[in-house]
C-alpha cells in the first residue's frame, strides 16, 4: 500500500480506514497479548477475590457518593476473613441503599468470583446509573421509567424526515434488530449531518428470530457498532456488546436508549422552543 500523507489526511476518509486496517493486519500484537494473558492467568486468579469487592464498593460510591464507609473496608486484605468481610459489606450496601434484586445472590458469590452473579449485579448497577443520570437531567429530578424512555424515543424520531425505522413498543421490539432505530434516533438528536448514510446498511431486514440463522448478520452488527461509536463519541457512557442489542437484551437496549437520551438532554437538543420545553417537561415529569 502506497499513500501520500496529504491524500490520506485531507482527501479520502476511507483511505484512513484502509490504512488503519493495513497496520492492524501487519502488526496487531494479538499473539503476544494472548501469550501474556495465558501466562498471567494463574497469578491473577488468586488476586481476583481480593479486588472484586473493592471495585464494587468504588462503583457504588461513585453512583451514590458517601454510601461507602471506607473505614469499614480492608483495602489490602490478606486473610480470607478480611476478604469475606469486604464482600459482605458490599452486598449489605447493595441491599439497603440501592433498589437491587439480590434474590439467590450472596457475598460468597462475590468472593468466589461467580461470573453469572457478578454480571447480574453489574447489569443492575448500570441500569441504576443510566436512569439516575436521566433523572438528574430531567426537570425536577423525577424518576424516569422505561415507558418514559420509549415514549421519548418515539416522539423524538417522529420528527425525522425520510426515516426507515418505525416506532417501537418495548425494549423487545424486533424493529430494533436492524440497528436503524438507534442511528435515526441519533440523527434526530445530533442532526442528520452527524450520522453518515454511506456507513449505514439500510437494506437490513427485521430479524424475526434473533437466535436463528441470519444472512445479514455482518451488516446488522455493523449498524449497531456504528450507533455505539457515535454514542461514545458524544460522551455517552455505554458498557454493552453489539451482540446484546441484536439479541434484544432488554437491559442493553435500555442502556443504549438511555445513553442517547442523556446526550440529548446534556447537549440541550430538546426543547429549543417553549412548546418543545413544555412537551419534554410533561413527558419526563408526568
Amino acid at each position: 500500500m502506497y499513500l501520500y500523507v496529504y491524500i490520506c489526511i485531507y482527501v479520502y476518509l476511507r483511505l484512513q480506514e484502509l490504512f488503519a486496517a493495513q497496520i492492524f493486519s501487519v502488526k496487531n500484537g494479538l499473539k503476544n497479548a494472548q501469550k501474556q494473558l495465558e501466562e498471567e492467568k494463574t497469578s491473577t486468579t488468586s488476586a481476583d477475590d481480593s479486588i472484586i469487592s473493592i471495585v464494587l464498593c468504588r462503583l457504588l460510591d461513585a453512583m451514590k457518593p458517601g454510601c461507602i464507609n471506607w473505614k469499614s473496608i480492608q483495602l489490602k486484605p490478606r486473610q480470607k476473613f478480611d476478604k469475606m468481610g469486604n464482600c459482605k459489606y458490599a452486598m449489605n450496601v447493595c441491599g439497603k441503599q440501592f433498589p437491587f434484586s439480590l434474590v439467590g445472590m450472596s457475598s460468597d458469590d462475590i468472593h468466589n468470583g461467580s461470573s453469572k452473579m457478578i454480571h447480574a449485579l453489574l447489569w443492575q448497577m448500570m441500569r441504576y446509573w443510566s436512569v439516575k443520570k436521566l433523572s438528574d437531567l430531567s426537570f425536577g429530578g423525577k424518576d424516569v421509567k422505561d415507558e418514559d424512555i420509549i415514549q421519548w424515543a418515539n416522539l423524538t424520531i417522529s420528527g425525522l424526515r425520510d426515516r426507515h425505522s418505525s416506532e417501537i413498543r418495548s425494549f423487545k421490539d424486533k424493529t430494533l434488530t436492524t440497528g436503524l432505530f438507534y442511528l435515526e434516533l441519533l440523527k434526530a438528536v445530533l442532526g442528520e449531518e452527524q450520522v453518515r448514510n454511506d456507513l449505514i446498511y439500510f437494506n437490513v431486514p427485521i430479524l424475526s428470530n434473533p437466535r436463528g440463522p441470519d444472512e445479514y448478520g455482518k451488516e446488522r452488527l455493523a449498524n449497531v457498532r456504528y450507533a455505539m461509536t457515535i454514542i461514545r463519541m458524544n460522551g455517552g457512557v455505554l458498557f454493552t456488546l453489539p451482540e446484546d442489542l441484536v439479541a434484544l437484551d432488554s437491559k442493553a437496549v435500555l442502556a443504549t436508549l438511555a445513553a442517547i437520551m442523556t446526550i440529548a438532554f446534556t447537549q440541550d437538543k430538546i426543547g429549543n422552543t417553549n412548546d418543545g420545553t413544555e412537551l419534554t417537561y410533561d413527558l419526563v415529569n408526568g
